[in-house]
């Protein structure tokens, strides 16, 4: 009896225990990633700081990292590995706030862009969202140039992998922005965009009619979206 009770009582523990989330990063493991990060003079050392930073999710971190992503002396590919850092701080609001400061810096540098964006639809988090929105919302309309569509889908996407109301609303706002050439006779929509911003309202609202399209969409949100936390989960 005493063995059953002991087994059962290490059990409990144990689930408890896995299920405590885990520590940040102490405030010394994040002085010396930054230190780390301000000291590397090579390639090879900026490399491994950029690496060992991805680590430690922290502001201090995470603001480091946001700068090299602007940086002028770094080269794109660790301007990208930044980014890429940053994406491994899931649900971190400080890691997209600084990947947010990178998107005007990298206006010129589409690869760059793309993985910021791609970084902040990982982190997951709803701070992301209006410069994600504002990023998009400026590029449309526009002609219907490769570049410019692919930055736009490379948004879209990132604000699908973000699960918030947030997210919903700047995808249905983005919908009634013609994708088409003003200079145009007709405006055209650009398919491509439209359907990346269907396929994003699909992934966030799940179990969705696939036949929704147009103004049902913005219908069905106005008389649901109260029935919705924050983070898309049910209301109960």
């Amino acid at each position: 009896m005493t063995f059953r009770i002991a087994a059962v009582f290490a059990f409990v523990v144990a689930v408890a225990f896995a299920g405590d989330p885990p520590k940040g990063p102490s405030d010394k493991d994040a002085k010396e990633r930054v230190e780390a990060l301000k000291g590397a003079k090579d390639d090879a050392s900026k490399k491994k700081a950029i690496a060992d930073a991805a680590k430690c999710p922290s502001a201090s971190v995470a603001e480091e990292l946001g700068n090299i992503t602007s940086a002028d002396d770094w080269e794109s590919p660790l301007r990208i590995a930044a980014a890429e850092a940053l994406g491994e701080m899931k649900g971190l609001s400080d890691a997209a706030k600084a990947l947010a400061k990178g998107i005007t810096a990298n206006e010129k540098n589409p690869d760059v862009l793309k993985a910021i964006f791609r970084a902040m639809g990982k982190v997951g988090s709803a701070t992301a969202v209006p410069a994600l929105k504002d990023f998009a919302s400026k590029r449309l309309p526009f002609k219907d140039e490769k570049a410019s569509g692919d930055l736009v889908v490379a948004s879209i996407q990132a604000l699908s992998a973000i699960k918030s109301k947030a997210s919903v609303e700047a995808l249905l706002s983005l919908k009634k922005i013609p994708t088409g050439d003003k200079s145009a006779p007709v405006s055209k929509p650009n398919t491509l965009v439209t359907n990346e911003t269907i396929k994003g309202l699909k992934t966030l609202l799940a179990g969705l009619p696939d036949n929704f399209g147009g103004e049902e969409w913005i219908v069905w949100w106005n008389k649901n979206k109260e029935t919705f936390n924050d983070d898309l989960t049910p209301k109960k």
